[in-house]
């Protein structure tokens, strides 16, 4: 395989402020499947702004025509020997977060808000039932508890909706909400180690009666190590709920 991704970035920094406007291209060509070639186009805006030392704005907008690799994505298991090419998307992508206070402040809080919007192009007798726009609110509260640690509480509510229903689809349409409930511990111990780790649960509840709700723990764990200047050990861990790619809940 032959892969090819060049990426072009502008940026204007002024103090600790910084814009930021990027293109990426990533085209995959194999030598022996030429039926799984595909090239990606990526552009996306970054916004950091900094009001005062304990007023900060983050916001970013991203624009992706993009694709699954057959066998990943909706094309999972045996579908992906039936069709002749990736299955291929356009995703819509904003948001942003606003931080009070600051990292040697008593307490701060974080609020962010994120909105997707994902099409399909190709086979759409299958993929226009899976077209799909979800926004993102996120909450968290960090409270001090030594020179370099936080303790944080965090609320995230989840709302998808389908843009359609399959009405051969007996249990209804995908449409679901979903509240994620996190504690944890947010530190910078060293200049070499720094990381955060949230554990709690989430519950997720769908719209169509004829779909089974489901709850269950979750984590998230992320762990940075700097040994050198130049050399970083990431350890990273999740247990969280995702969309299906199948007809299942």
């Amino acid at each position: 395989v032959l892969d090819v991704a060049p990426r072009v970035q502008a940026w204007i920094k002024r103090g600790n402020n910084t814009y930021s406007l990027a293109y990426e291209l990533r085209d995959f060509r194999y030598f022996s499947s030429h039926d799984d070639d595909y090239t990606d186009h990526r552009v996306n805006a970054d916004i950091h702004h900094e009001f005062n030392a304990r007023n900060a704005l983050n916001a970013y907008g991203e624009y992706r025509d993009a694709h699954e690799e057959r066998g990943t994505g909706l094309s999972e298991g045996l579908i992906a020997e039936l069709i002749d090419e990736p299955v291929e998307y356009e995703q819509i992508k904003y948001g942003g977060d606003y931080t009070y206070g600051s990292r040697s402040s008593r307490g701060r809080l974080n609020a962010a808000y994120n909105y997707r919007d994902r099409e399909y192009q190709n086979f759409r007798d299958a993929t226009r039932y899976r077209d799909y726009e979800q926004d993102t609110l996120k909450g968290t509260f960090y409270w001090k508890v030594a020179q370099r640690t936080d303790a944080l509480v965090e609320l995230r509510y989840i709302d998808t909706d389908y843009n359609r229903t399959n009405p051969q689809n007996s249990a209804g349409s995908f449409d679901r909400e979903e509240y994620v409930y996190y504690a944890g511990l947010d530190w910078q111990a060293t200049a070499k180690t720094s990381g955060s780790v949230r554990l709690g649960w989430y519950d997720r509840s769908y719209d169509s009666r004829q779909r089974k709700d489901d709850d269950g723990f979750s984590w998230e764990v992320d762990v940075d190590y700097r040994p050198r200047s130049y050399s970083t050990l990431n350890f990273g861990t999740r247990r969280f709920s995702q969309e299906t790619n199948g007809l299942g809940d």
